[in-house]
């Protein structure tokens, strides 16, 4: 295990990039011209777009699984962890793109990621893939319902890392696979370009930690607008400083989408409550 110092900073670079990705969330739908604006109401309508480019995706798919992994001998699951991946950046991005620059950007982020294997490109294709997938359930769930949902996870997140360590078990197990699951950040004396290894990696964060706090917040921003989104993204942040604090403290494992929960439901409730 890394210097505690190490990991704490490592943790920190991982936290900041969730809240890139969440703020960016918060303000995607309102910006001019997204496909909120545009094509929101006929977001099921764009399933065939995407059922067209099926077969395409599943030859080039099967192409760069053979090539990979005879070429390069990657393991099978963990090719097939990075097409799904870059299948959810496929489905988003053709809402708002026409489907072939939005195919050849899904294919060229698998390949990047597989190819050549990185702190950068593995953390990449897992936030896009993130932020991708949570595009469609902004509009097909309440902020309600997805705090209720992030209290059920964050129970069972507290059980896995505190009472049985198996996520942390888990994050060393993806390293030996080569699987992209985790956000995965590198010690001071490696580089973003360099490969996850045990030897390598710092901290690890759970993609989920980022996705469904992001699920939270898109949805409030797209029912209840930017400021109250905002407060909750205030709410987060305090909840991701209390889980580096109590990182410090413990000097070990501390399950992260508690906090983060506790906070975006402070947030909530005081905008409600409180708020103008």
């Amino acid at each position: 295990m890394p210097p505690l110092q190490d990991r704490l900073k490592a943790l920190l670079i991982l936290q900041i990039l969730a809240v890139v990705v969440w703020t960016a969330g918060i303000v995607f739908f309102h910006l001019p011209s997204t496909f909120f604006e545009r094509s929101i109401p006929s977001s099921v309508a764009s399933i065939p777009a995407l059922a067209r480019l099926a077969p395409e995706f599943i030859l080039v798919a099967v192409g760069l699984f053979f090539l990979l992994s005879f070429f390069r001998k990657r393991r099978t699951t963990a090719l097939a962890v990075s097409i799904l991946l870059g299948a959810l950046v496929l489905q988003a991005l053709s809402l708002f793109l026409d489907p072939w620059p939005s195919f050849f950007f899904a294919i060229v982020l698998i390949y990047l990621e597989r190819a050549y294997p990185s702190f950068l490109t593995r953390d990449f294709l897992i936030l896009s893939a993130v932020f991708a997938g949570a595009i469609p359930f902004a509009v097909s769930f309440s902020p309600l319902f997805l705090l209720f949902a992030l209290g059920i996870f964050s129970v069972w997140d507290f059980f896995l890392v505190s009472i049985v360590p198996n996520i942390p078990g888990l994050a060393v197990g993806v390293l030996r696979v080569g699987t992209t699951l985790p956000l995965f950040a590198p010690k001071p004396s490696f580089r973003w370009w360099n490969r996850p290894c045990q030897e390598s990696v710092a901290a690890s964060l759970g993609a989920g930690d980022v996705f469904l706090p992001l699920l939270f917040l898109l949805s409030v921003s797209v029912r209840s607008g930017l400021r109250p989104a905002f407060v909750c993204l205030v709410g987060a942040l305090v909840g991701s400083g209390f889980t580096l604090l109590l990182t410090e403290k413990r000097k070990g494992n501390v399950a992260t989408l508690p906090f983060l929960t506790a906070g975006l439901a402070a947030g909530y409730v005081l905008f409600f409550f409180f708020g103008p």
